[in-house]
């Protein structure tokens, strides 16, 4: 009888040894990640395209010559690490990706861009520039737009003058351009306007709205833009056409212009590149 027990007990120390290795082999393929994460994009060796230069990163950064030969060269890296989260409302997970670019000289850029996955790949959008040699803080993801917080100079200080100003720019991607755009806030409908203009537009509807000719409102798709607004005089052969400019103290291409022709007072046409009129992107006085 003393050898049946003890045959038993054997078994049953042999029983609990088998299943606590099983536990542990399990817990060990769990912390060696056996089990695959899914849905996390990797951006670090993607494609952007900068000042309209396209940047293939291997393992985040790329150096280019800037002329064969010499010492000089530009470089674009991903600064910190890229923020995912659903950026371009289709339940799945992209990134937001702060970038550095230097081109040799003393000036260091950053620019926003993000990496939308679609389906086993993604696609770089449009990266926008947020300044020269500024504080960059942090990246976070809120209601589905990127954010990107970092400070910059005062208007009158110099390069040698540290960022003082913090900031914070809310990036929004356009599903009906396909391109990313700031975004200031919501649209409430009415506001304190002189004018309001507004038009469905390829299917967008658009709202343009100033303030005594001194600001604007401009609304694109639900996404809205203000700033500084100033007016000019004439527009090829009608001298009392006004053309209204938009961001009129920043750099042309980031100016956005209409004009009113005398014999369409009730019309603003969009301009292009050009200069000339797009017909189909008339706004009606309302």
């Amino acid at each position: 009888m003393k050898k049946v027990y003890a045959a038993i007990g054997v078994l049953s120390i042999v029983a609990i040894l088998v299943v606590y290795f099983l536990v542990v082999n399990l817990l060990t393929s769990l912390d060696t990640n056996e089990v695959e994460i899914v849905n996390e994009v990797d951006v670090s060796s993607s494609i952007f395209v900068i000042d309209n230069k396209e940047f293939a990163l291997v393992d985040e950064v790329v150096e280019k010559e800037i002329v064969p030969g010499a010492a000089s060269r530009e470089v674009l890296r991903i600064f910190g690490q890229p923020v995912y989260g659903d950026l371009d409302n289709d339940d799945d997970i992209d990134a937001a990706v702060l970038l550095e670019y230097t081109a040799g000289g003393s000036g260091v850029f950053y620019y926003a861009a993000l990496a939308l996955l679609e389906g086993d790949s993604y696609r770089t959008t449009n990266a926008l520039l947020l300044g020269d040699r500024i504080a960059p803080q942090t990246v976070n993801i809120d209601s589905g737009r990127a954010v990107y917080n970092y400070a910059v100079r005062k208007d009158d200080d110099s390069f040698a003058t540290p960022p003082s100003i913090g900031k914070s720019l809310y990036i929004n991607y356009d599903v009906a351009r396909g391109e990313i755009g700031e975004w200031v806030k919501d649209f409430e409908g009415e506001s304190n306007f002189t004018e309001r203009y507004s038009a469905q537009v390829d299917r967008v509807k658009v709202v343009f709205e100033h303030m005594n000719f001194t600001s604007y409102r401009l609304v694109t798709n639900g996404l809205v833009r203000e700033g500084e607004l100033n007016t000019e005089r004439g527009f090829k052969d009608d001298i009392d056409a006004t053309v209204f400019v938009l961001n009129w103290q920043k750099p042309e291409g980031q100016q956005t212009r209409y004009v009113k022709l005398t014999s369409e007072p009730n019309k603003l046409y969009l301009l292009d590149g050009a200069g000339e009129r797009i017909i189909s992107g008339a706004l009606i006085l309302e």
